[in-house]
């Protein structure tokens, strides 16, 4: 069983990207890193709780020109692969954010932020 954040390093990983395991200052192309970046517990019923999880894809974009081309391939291709893969909790996976800053003279930070909810049952 795997879990959506296996399932993003995946569909990357099939978009020819390199997949780091930790967060760096600079990234080369065509690499990047998928990490937690949230999480909201919510209390549904009185035997359920709902856990959010937020995940952010981090990488550099050193061309302007490619920005929209390249977060709009990777939103449509990883959601299109994450919701289909029949992993626990991944249907309700959608990209929810996206964060664009400058790093050093025309390098940009893009950080692409998506969220999936999962069902806790107890009692």
């Amino acid at each position: 069983m795997t879990t959506c954040r296996e399932e993003v390093i995946k569909s990357l990983k099939n978009l020819k990207w390199k997949v780091n395991n930790q967060r760096q200052e600079k990234y080369a192309p065509n690499e990047c890193v998928v990490y937690v970046s949230g999480v909201k517990v919510e209390i549904d019923t009185t035997e359920s709780y709902i856990f959010h999880t937020d995940l952010t894809i981090e990488y550099n974009e050193d061309d302007p020109r490619r920005l929209n081309e390249r977060i709009v391939s990777i939103l449509s291709h990883v959601e299109a692969d994450v919701v289909s893969s029949g992993a626990d909790w991944c249907t309700s996976f959608k990209f929810q954010d996206q964060q664009v800053g400058t790093t050093l003279g025309t390098t940009m930070n893009i950080k692409l932020i998506c969220d999936y909810k999962e069902i806790v049952y107890h009692g």
